[in-house]
């Protein structure tokens, strides 16, 4: 890598990471914890990139979740956390791939259910390479074993109930126990990682895949106001929520939903894996799965990648992050490795 390069991506690059992260109150979630000594600990390693997000005005968050079907061992939520300021170069390009593959007639949404569709097929090692390249930011996934009820307290039914009660108490609407937890573990996640990566003064935009915790307009404009109650718990900062959103008409701003496919082909794609690594005696995953999985293996020029799994043992959860291995040397190591 040139010198020109190597100075863009260092200034790309969060030299002071602040931990830990705290809310404002003496009482701080579980996740938190979790999260905090899984992050001090590899930044004592000095093994911790994250993304500088200091030079932008605008975050954009995009979340996806896996792994609430079929014989599915683990829950997976996605978070893409963007550099806004700086995606002129993927709307451009992203627009020429969807051209060169004939995703736009009809219109095709780059998915993890729809690898095999042939267009998308032909189009991932693009469009992967495209955004390790063109996309600033953070991929930051938590695989948490499906067998662990809560983690909002006690690894209970009645805590899951508690959650649902309090949100209903303090006028977000009524909510199923089980939406409730899943709620709360999206809204802390990304409210852990908006103090982390996240300067005070900045425009933050979310937007989340349509499933249960968006399931109506109320449970829309309830989810909200909790996403901005959540981002605004810490006393040394502040943001400016400018929006927060379902997907848009398919079709109508490709640029967002091809920004939502990150997190939609991440979830997916981890989720596979770590269900068939549980269940099955010879792993196998699909292909474009497994190319997934290879870039996930490697930082991007621009984007970072971070994956952290909570079990429960001894009665207990433990978290900690999972570092994906690539078994043989890629086609192209000069691109493939590039690390800061």
């Amino acid at each position: 890598m040139n010198e020109e390069l190597t100075q863009i991506a260092n200034r790309l690059t969060l030299k002071n990471i602040s931990l830990p992260v705290k809310l404002s109150t003496p009482v701080n979630p579980i996740l938190f914890k979790i999260y905090n000594d899984c992050f001090e600990s590899r930044e004592t390693r000095k093994d911790l990139l994250l993304p500088n997000f200091s030079e932008t005005d605008t975050v954009a968050i995009f979340s996806d979740y896996g792994g609430e079907i079929g014989n599915s061992k683990y829950l997976t939520y996605t978070f893409t956390f963007v550099n806004y300021d700086l995606l002129g170069l993927f709307g451009s390009e992203i627009s020429k791939i969807r051209k060169k593959y004939r995703l736009n007639d009809p219109y095709k949404e780059v998915s993890f259910k729809d690898l095999r569709y042939g267009p998308i097929n032909r189009a991932l090692d693009d469009y992967l390479s495209l955004i390790d390249f063109a996309v600033h930011g953070l991929v930051f996934t938590v695989i948490v074993d499906r067998s662990i009820t809560s983690l909002l307290g006690d690894n209970s039914v009645e805590t899951q109930k508690k959650a649902a009660e309090e949100l209903e108490a303090n006028g977000f609407g009524h909510w199923k126990p089980k939406s409730a937890e899943k709620l709360q573990r999206i809204i802390m996640t990304i409210a852990y990682l908006t103090r982390l990566l996240v300067p005070s003064g900045k425009k933050i935009f979310w937007m989340t895949d349509e499933d249960s915790i968006v399931a109506n307009s109320k449970l829309l404009n309830s989810t909200g106001r909790i996403f901005n109650n959540a981002i605004h718990q810490f006393d040394d900062v502040s943001y400016d929520l400018v929006g927060y959103a379902t997907p848009f008409e398919k079709g109508k701003d490709p640029l967002f939903l091809d920004l939502l496919s990150i997190s939609d082909l991440v979830a997916g794609s981890i989720e596979h894996y770590f269900t068939r690594k549980t269940v099955l005696d010879n792993l196998t995953i699909k292909d474009g799965a497994n190319k997934i999985l290879m870039w996930h293996a490697h930082q991007g020029f621009g984007l970072k990648k971070l994956s952290l799994v909570i079990t429960s043992e001894n009665e207990g959860l433990l978290g900690r992050f999972v570092d994906f291995k690539l078994v043989e040397p890629p086609d192209n190591p000069e691109y493939i490795n590039i690390y800061f």
